[in-house]
């Protein structure tokens, strides 16, 4: 806390110190082309990443979906990351950040497109090739667990997967909720 803006700041507490001492994943800014769409996400390394060495790869997908994922600090990447995984954060059609048609590309293609985007990002990280093709899973939360019930529906690569808060009744969303026009092509 400061007491002025001109004053030194003055701790309160000691709550994060353990973060101190954590090893953390390095972050890095990717990009790759898909259906005309220029894209990007994050992908976070393991503290102990070598090059040439395969790692298990988890691909975060955010929620929103007009969010983005951001090259800043995220502690579930870097959970996964320091217990020995690569993690891949794409922004797909629907995202935030990269202008209007690129956010409201989703509109009577919630699924498909995005998942075209998701897995065109994926060929770009094992294209690196640090991944360990037989261990790659998907999560998502909201909008990311529609997007991963959506993905292990449609194609069957995954060791795992984990949805979480996704919405699987689609009437009744539409029916209860104000974004039933996100939902018109499924």
């Amino acid at each position: 806390v400061m007491a002025s803006p001109t004053s030194k700041p003055r701790r309160l507490t000691h709550f994060n110190d353990s973060l101190l001492h954590a090893r953390l994943g390095t972050m890095q800014a990717v990009a790759w082309k898909n259906d005309g769409y220029d894209q990007d996400g994050v992908l976070t390394y393991p503290p102990d990443f070598r090059p040439g060495r395969k790692y298990p790869l988890l691909v975060s997908i955010h929620g929103g979906p007009h969010t983005s994922s951001q090259l800043s600090f995220n502690e579930g990447s870097q959970f996964y990351a320091a217990n020995g995984w690569l993690v891949f954060e794409p922004n797909y059609r629907g995202s935030s950040g990269q202008g209007e048609g690129y956010r409201t590309a989703v509109i009577d293609d919630a699924t498909a497109g995005p998942g075209r985007d998701i897995r065109a990002g994926i060929a770009m990280v094992k294209a690196e090739g640090s991944v360990d093709a037989a261990r790659v899973a998907v999560s998502g939360y909201s909008y990311g667990g529609v997007m991963t019930s959506w993905m292990i529906g449609r194609y069957h690569d995954w060791c795992a997967a984990i949805p979480s808060a996704s919405v699987i009744d689609f009437a009744d969303y539409y029916d209860q909720s104000e974004t039933g026009i996100w939902i018109g092509s499924l």
